[in-house]
């Protein structure tokens, strides 16, 4: 009798679980936003698996927009806990599954970073957890016009082709910097009994992708949908030693771009003319440095004469923001250098550069005073911003709050003035 009464248990704990999931489901349904039929459908595929040790929480980030919908499937080998918020941190939905698999879906009813945790809630033992993550988006998708010029050709070139030993106290992480449309390769190979997990993030927190250790050759392609610097992590679990080699490889497809009306472009800069107000690299030093200082602050007072009408400021750290910012500088050859454009907030002003870099994953706080930090929140990335006025104070302040490294902070402030022709 004892094992009939369990098992009878657990049939109701699943049919009380199936019954919440279909209840949720149908809710949802009736609360995701109605998209609009002319525009076309833009939908991302993504697999992940990853290991939580006991009572451990992993933290993986969503970046949708107002009218997507997302699919998540995720299957777990002992108890897991999991919670939804929206970019506002409200719950948008909490739920557990013992060594079962659930599917679920949601609209997203505004823009940013949605987070889900996952937490291994087993007392005793580690947990395998894969999802699979389909989400949809309904946007105008602009047709290249026949006067469009081609930038770039199509190409294919290797990041890496490297072959290391690896341990649990040396991860090795890879850091590239990718153009939307563009497909990323990676290959890994064990040299003994088999490979690292891997996975791959990029610089707004979202885990790409993840993948267990292989006894036998691994190689994965995955397409870049949002533009920004991508890592490929690897991490070793064993006690011993282990050794393999990794291939990275990136596709770029044929870019073009509309032809530049020059006309109109010289009479931009005749119009408004830019000066760079403070052009500035800083190094912070660690909290256990006691030759460095670990914060930099930066006042930003304009002569009150001045007649600069707006001003953008840029920051960052790190190597990826270095590199990104090499990379755009190389947008300013050719027409805009002619056009006496040589920074990138003024190339960005005038259209040669559509993004700009994003700040980095230094462990570095930024503050600054109210103008400043309300304009940066409307950003993408949160580290540049145009202020549409140079009187009042304004202050902004770096502080590492790193023990153990140091970090080197970059600082633009462009001006620009309008003059009569």
């Amino acid at each position: 009798m004892g094992g009939k009464g369990k098992g009878k248990v657990a049939r109701q704990s699943i049919l009380i679980l199936e019954m919440k999931l279909c209840i949720l489901l149908g809710a949802l349904f009736l609360i995701a936003p109605a998209t609009s039929h002319s525009q076309a459908k833009y939908q991302v595929d993504r697999k992940a698996s990853f290991r939580l040790k006991k009572d451990e929480l992993r933290p993986v980030s969503l970046l949708m927009d107002s009218g997507m919908s997302a699919k998540i499937y995720i299957e777990s080998n002992a108890l897991l806990s999991f919670t939804v918020y929206n970019p506002a941190g409200e719950v948008l939905y909490a739920d557990m599954t013992l060594s079962s698999s659930i599917n679920w879906q949601f609209g997203a009813k505004m823009d940013g970073l949605y987070k889900i945790d996952f937490q291994n809630s087993s007392r005793f033992l580690a947990n395998r957890v894969h999802y699979e993550l389909i989400f949809e988006k309904y946007k105008g998708i602009k047709p290249r016009a026949e006067t469009d010029r081609q930038i770039s050709k199509e190409k294919q070139e290797v990041l890496l082709d490297a072959s290391y030993q690896t341990s649990r106290k040396a991860p090795k992480t890879y850091p590239f910097v990718l153009e939307e449309g563009d497909q990323l390769m990676i290959s890994l190979s064990p040299k003994g009994s088999q490979t690292s997990y891997v996975e791959v993030s990029n610089d707004q927190g979202e885990l790409i992708h993840g993948q267990f250790p292989s006894a036998t050759k691994t190689k994965v392609s995955l397409p870049i949908y949002t533009p920004g610097t991508y890592s490929i992590s690897t991490y070793w679990n064993k006690y011993w030693r282990g050794k393999e080699s990794v291939l990275i490889e990136k596709w770029s497809p044929a870019r073009y771009a509309p032809m530049v009306d020059t006309s109109s472009k010289k009479i931009v800069q005749y119009d408004t003319i830019s000066t760079v107000f403070l052009d500035t690299s800083v190094f912070l030093g660690a909290l256990r440095d006691i030759v460095h200082s670990e914060t930099y602050i930066q006042d930003i007072i304009f002569p009150s004469e001045d007649s600069t009408i707006f001003w953008g400021i840029l920051y960052g750290y790190g190597s990826s923001f270095s590199e990104e910012l090499k990379k755009m500088k190389t947008m300013l050859e050719g027409e805009a250098a002619a056009a006496g454009i040589q920074d990138v907030i003024s190339g960005h002003y005038a259209k040669y550069i559509t993004r700009m870099p994003s700040p980095g994953g230094a462990r570095v706080k930024v503050e600054a005073t109210e103008r400043i930090e309300k304009a940066l929140k409307k950003s993408r990335n949160g580290n540049f911003a145009w202020i549409d006025s140079t009187d009042g104070y304004f202050q902004i302040i770096f502080e590492n709050t790193s023990e153990s490294s140091g970090q080197l902070v970059y600082l633009m402030i462009v001006q620009f003035r309008h003059v009569s022709k």
